[in-house]
């Protein structure tokens, strides 16, 4: 007797933020969804990393039904104030009069969330591996004694898609950075404020962290140099004692390295879409990687409404489409990273000349907030 034939819409491989995002968007306009995860799906959820969700992700959220649990603890970013390190009496600040420019939340209180819906939708399945080969050559798969047919097979796998295919598929940024991540606590309140300072040795980034009261932030420092502790508490404490007060700096920090990369997925796997960190990497000088992820999500239930998932081109459709933006992004980090942290004459009349213009155009200045909060319509 032969195996009954399952027949889904898509799989899913990679249950992390954004492929777990995407299956409860398709699950809700009732497509048939599978999510495979390698590891093990646990209970719990100890990640301590935040995630700063701009004004569209956070809408994204709420038309999903994922916002309303999560917004009785998150902060919000009423202002983003950016400085460089040749202005240091000069800033430049970002603001919405409508709305907030966005929230800072922790990953686990979002992915626990999202894995609950899916597991209670019976629809993701831990433990399981399929080959990226396998996958793009046949749309009837054999996982754990089943077989499958799939319409469409999205790989949200995130950066690891890197030791998985041959680099020649890769188009590298030129970062070199090491990024370093962890809270301080601060004597004074941080009244909902972000920070972004162009230093002389790279960027740093604070976002209120999302506890109960306002003198626990988060932060972000991206530079070449390896540094330890006590060197890393001396950059956040020169930086930020004026704003926010007395700190005193967590020592549960990370870091890791910095890879910006943009993947021309379909040169090799024709038949797989690739969504969130799997398409792209950026510098996180701009704060939108993940966000951009949520983009990709929207732009993938945009073209299933415009074309249907039988169109012949619907994967280079999306490819190109999403494309565009990702590389916006890509140059754009590229260029900011490099302008600021650099000390030549001329860096620095370009960096000082466009923030200016920010600073005394508003119509300019409220397109790159309109781009900050991901309501910019120029990539839709």
């Amino acid at each position: 007797m032969e195996n009954k034939i399952l027949k889904y819409d898509f799989l899913i491989v990679g249950s992390g933020l954004i492929g777990s995002l995407l299956a409860i968007s398709l699950i809700k306009k009732k497509h048939k969804v599978l999510v495979i995860e390698k590891e093990k799906i646990s209970n719990k959820y100890d990640d301590q990393r935040t995630l700063a969700i701009n004004a569209n992700s956070r809408d994204f959220l709420e038309s999903i039904d994922m916002w309303r649990d999560l917004k009785k603890e998150q902060k919000d970013i009423n202002q983003i104030i950016i400085k460089t390190h040749y202005q240091e009496n000069e800033s430049l600040i970002f603001e919405n009069n409508n709305e907030t420019m966005g929230s800072v939340i922790f990953n686990k209180d979002l992915l626990a969330k999202s894995h609950k819906y899916l597991l209670k939708k019976k629809s993701l399945l831990d433990k399981t591996l399929v080959g990226l080969e396998e996958l793009n050559k046949q749309k009837i798969i054999k996982i754990k004694n089943k077989t499958y047919n799939f319409e469409k097979v999205i790989i949200a796998t995130g950066k690891e898609i890197q030791k998985k295919v041959n680099p020649k598929y890769f188009f590298k940024g030129s970062s070199g950075h090491r990024a370093y991540v962890g809270f301080f606590y601060h004597s004074f309140n941080h009244n909902n404020k972000a920070y972004e300072y162009f230093t002389k040795n790279g960027p740093l980034a604070a976002l209120p962290a999302p506890y109960k009261n306002n003198t626990y932030s988060t932060f972000i420092y991206s530079t070449k140099d390896e540094i330890s502790f006590v060197e890393l508490k001396n950059i956040i404490k020169k930086n930020f004692y004026k704003t926010h007060g007395k700190i005193n700096l967590s020592k549960d920090f990370f870091s890791y390295k910095i890879s910006p990369y943009l993947f021309n997925s379909i040169n090799v796997f024709e038949n797989l879409i690739f969504l969130g960190d799997c398409s792209r990497s950026i510098h996180p000088v701009a704060g939108q990687g993940w966000n951009l992820g949520i983009k990709d999500i929207q732009g993938l239930n945009k073209l299933i409404e415009t074309e249907g998932l039988s169109s012949k081109n619907f994967n280079k459709l999306f490819y190109y489409q999403r494309k565009f933006e990702s590389s916006i992004y890509f140059f754009f980090t590229e260029i900011i990273n490099k302008t600021y942290n650099s000390n030549s004459p001329i860096t620095k009349f370009f960096g000082k000349a466009s923030l200016k213009v920010l600073k005394n155009f508003n119509f300019i200045r409220e397109v790159f907030v309109q781009q900050a909060m991901g309501k910019n319509k120029i990539f839709d």
